[in-house]
């Protein structure tokens, strides 16, 4: 009987500490977690600026292409205009 008590408590005391390591690597994987998450939050919060820099130099890209096709315009207008006029001075 005393043999099986002493078995008993070995086994417990395996179990125990084997339950702490289980609890220890838990907080462990608990406390990576957390950080992953705030990781995660910070490069989503990165990405939507990034997205909202892209978008508004887009904006600027359409303003100033469309910018630059009016004074293409002008410009042949009045190197039309120097044409036409260069013909009448003749």
């Amino acid at each position: 009987k005393e043999n099986m008590r002493v078995h008993e408590e070995l086994l417990n005391l395996a179990f125990a500490e084997e339950e702490e390591a289980v609890s220890h690597r838990i907080k462990a994987l608990e406390d990576e977690l957390k950080i992953l998450h705030k990781k995660r939050e910070e490069f989503h919060l990165s990405n939507k600026c990034e997205i909202s820099r892209l978008l508004a130099k887009r904006r600027s890209m359409a303003r100033l292409e469309a910018k630059t096709k009016d004074l293409g315009d002008d410009l042949k207008r009045i190197n039309e205009d120097l044409g036409t006029s260069k013909k009448c001075k003749r």
